[in-house]
């Protein structure tokens, strides 16, 4: 089995540059309804991502002093749409919708500025972060809901918070990954996992009552008496074991490989048995030097993560934010605090080359601020189920969203099933053909959609 054509490497279309780098993406999502209300025959949304840094160090492997090890980061993003699709089909709540690209209003969007200081790895702090921030994939998400098309399955989690850093919109904050577990004691360079390993990462956000004016594109730094603060703190466990030989560049034995292969979940797979070529299916955390298929599935992992807001929630308390709530009906000052949970696994199912299964969750209180108290999904990734295919993924998912009865009443709960099939067409695009079937639409059965959603990265 050899690398598939168009996976090469490409050279960068851009100089090179020892202390700039750049990241460019192209993203668009297609959809039309096939059983739904209004007047919505079908949607176009693109996104047009854009990130960069500078930094002495960006290109060298260790750093020769404290300046190498800080970047000035910079993301902005171009929507564009052809209408609101949820709003369109007669979806009562614009909270969670058929697409995950953001749709109105378009323009350009000012993601994040920051500086940012990465550790080296015998430190405790693997990564700090202070500027203009988002939640972004930092907090209340895992890897495998990045999959997924529909707003419900890809949401941080089900939380909607008024005011709260989701992206496109960001604060100013502070984000700090400290590594757990212990230190390796033969190379004294690297931390070893162990039931208290893994990482935790901490947040904190200045809420700003502007924040949900589209006019600021994104941010405000504006500090008012009604400000608050969002605190947030999150577990990260790896469950997967990584090749010890990574750092070397020497090749794998098969028994490395092997070993690999089982803690991976491969061992069920009659394939992985007999297929000497699937023991080199390592992870994007592997050795790319023994790389012959790349890992498309999200890495094992455990996720747990806890938050708390406190202010004034003056959205809530103005006139309505989205619609959700009347003037008055909240307090000023009130709390706002929840739990998530992330978990994804090797599915025991033998199917393709490998395949995982994940769960997500949250309960979020008091009923009077979250419009989206509790949450729960779950999903299967297979990748390889088709034999000349072994980049491909078949993609299914299923979540659920309870409305508060304080402010949205008479509204019932959202669900959303989904299923996808991504086309791996090179390691730089990807088509993917979705449906979906959504409830929410008043006086009608569940929403049915079809679409397309493909996407490029430089």
């Amino acid at each position: 089995m050899e690398v598939p054509k168009g996976w090469q490497p490409l050279r960068s279309l851009l100089p090179k540059i020892s202390w700039w780098q750049i990241g460019l993406s192209l993203s668009n999502q297609l959809i039309t309804p096939l059983s739904a209300g209004g007047n919505a025959t079908a949607n176009s949304t693109t996104a047009l991502d854009l990130t960069t840094s500078l930094g002495t160090g960006l290109n060298r492997r260790l750093p020769r002093d404290e300046l190498d090890r800080w970047s000035l980061n910079l993301h902005l993003t171009n929507y564009g749409s052809t209408g609101n699709f949820g709003a369109d089909v007669g979806l009562v709540s614009d909270q969670f919708y058929p697409q995950s690209l953001f749709q109105s209003p378009s323009g350009l969007w000012f993601q994040g500025l920051w500086l940012q200081r990465n550790g080296l790895p015998h430190e405790r702090l693997a990564q700090l972060k202070l500027g203009n921030l988002s939640l972004g994939n930092s907090f209340l998400r895992g890897d495998a809901t990045n999959l997924y098309v529909n707003n419900l399955l890809n949401a941080h989690n089900g939380v909607s918070l008024p005011g709260v850093p989701y992206g496109p919109l960001n604060a100013l904050g502070a984000i700090a990954t400290v590594r757990l577990g212990r230190m390796d004691a033969k190379s004294q360079d690297t931390f070893k996992t162990n039931v208290l390993g893994g990482s935790l990462r901490l947040g904190l956000f200045q809420l700003d009552s502007q924040r949900n004016n589209s006019n600021f594109r994104g941010f405000n730094q504006t500090i008012s008496p009604g400000d608050g603060l969002l605190e947030i703190i999150e577990w990260q466990m790896p469950l997967s074991r990584r090749l010890s030989h990574c750092n070397d560049g020497k090749p794998a034995s098969k028994e490395a490989l092997s070993k690999h292969t089982i803690a991976n979940g491969q061992a069920g797979s009659k394939q992985a048995r007999s297929d000497p070529h699937v023991g080199r299916f390592i992870s994007p955390s592997g050795c790319l030097s023994n790389q012959l298929l790349q890992n498309q599935l999200p890495e094992p992992m455990l996720l747990v993560t806890l938050y708390n807001a406190n202010w004034g929630f003056a959205g809530v308390n103005g006139p309505s934010i989205q619609g959700l709530a009347p003037p008055g009906q909240v307090p000023t000052g009130t709390q706002a605090n929840g739990i998530g949970l992330y978990l994804a696994l090797p599915s025991p199912l033998p199917v393709g080359l490998d395949s995982r299964v994940w769960l997500s969750g949250s309960l979020s209180g008091p009923a009077a601020i979250n419009p989206y108290p509790t949450y729960l999904a779950a999903g299967w990734i297979g990748q390889g189920l088709i034999a000349n295919r072994p980049q491909d993924l078949l993609i299914l998912g299923l979540a659920g969203s309870s409305t508060s009865a304080d402010l949205q009443p008479s509204q019932p709960g959202q669900m959303a099933l989904e299923l996808s099939y991504q086309l791996q067409l090179s390691r730089n695009f990807y088509l993917q053909p979705y449906s979906q079937l959504q409830s929410g639409v008043p006086g009608q059965g569940p929403l049915w959609t079809i679409g397309m959603q493909w996407s490029w990265s430089l």
